[in-house]
């Protein structure tokens, strides 16, 4: 990895609603502090089905550095543990090709994403447990605070 880069791993859970997977492509975008980056999500294998209910998939891959991990810190348990990790808004949205709107259902109902660090270990997991949609992105922002009851939010707060 080059310097000002990073390993990340994104890692998304289709839900087990009824028609929740997607043959859309499905994109994150990350913000923080030192830039942005918008990562499609596709599956480039000839046999792989992506984005299926009730399945986990998995992308790790090369980006620009846009938040540094702090340093890590001696917790009152003992254990190190990281002190935060300041991506400030993260994006989940779809690309819908013209002919596959019209052969297939394009939504897709996200119950999580989960973006990491490879180095460090740090993580953001978000859940949506709601339909993505073309024109209707899901979108958590730091700034949003713990009062959003839907769509993209912490973990710790759903």
């Amino acid at each position: 990895v080059q310097l000002g880069q990073r390993r990340y791993r994104i890692s998304t859970v289709t839900s087990n609603k009824s028609y929740a997977g997607t043959d859309a492509v499905v994109y994150v975008s990350v913000k923080g502090p030192k830039g942005e980056f918008t990562r499609r999500l596709e599956d480039l294998s000839m046999f792989g089905k992506r984005f299926e209910k009730g399945q986990e998939d998995s992308f790790t891959f090369i980006e620009a550095d846009v938040a540094d991990v702090q340093q890590q810190v001696m917790g009152a348990d003992g254990k190190e543990s990281l002190k935060s990790w300041p991506i400030s808004e993260v994006t989940v949205g779809l690309k819908v090709d013209s002919m596959l709107q019209r052969v297939t259902g394009t939504d897709w109902h996200c119950y999580s994403v989960k973006i990491a660090d490879v180095a460090t270990g740090a993580e953001l997991l978000l859940v949506c447990d709601d339909w993505v949609k073309e024109k209707a992105p899901q979108v958590w922002r730091r700034s949003d605070g713990p009062s959003k009851k839907s769509g993209l939010r912490l973990a710790e707060e759903a």
